[in-house]
């Protein structure tokens, strides 16, 4: 499988001289679709599972893992701040149980 991210079908073979190698395996090869949203991280991780956005549950570059207690960037799976510095609305704030959350800026 070659994937080459923003490089679809239609471009490929409208532009086919441009890359050659590339449009002449279109010819054994078979056309997929993105998933909703078009991101880089929904796609790769429907690539990766084999399952649609529906299934993975990756609908963007970042999300919540409520197991690390962090927002995660899809793409360098960095772990970032923890939730209540994100959006305030973090249950365990409210019992102090973020050393973390005293600190955030507001």
């Amino acid at each position: 499988m070659l994937l080459v991210d923003g490089l679809g079908w239609h471009q490929l073979r409208e532009h086919a001289e441009h890359a050659e190698t590339m449009a002449a395996a279109m010819d054994t090869g078979r056309r997929i679709t993105c998933s909703v949203p078009s991101t880089t991280a929904t796609s790769l991780t429907s690539l990766g599972t084999g399952v649609p956005t529906g299934h993975h549950g990756i609908v963007g570059y970042t999300f919540f893992e409520p197991s690390v207690d962090r927002v995660i960037n899809a793409l360098t799976w960095m772990a970032g701040q923890p939730m209540c510095a994100v959006s305030r609305r973090c249950p365990r704030c409210s019992s102090g149980s973020h050393p973390e959350a005293a600190t955030a800026e507001p």
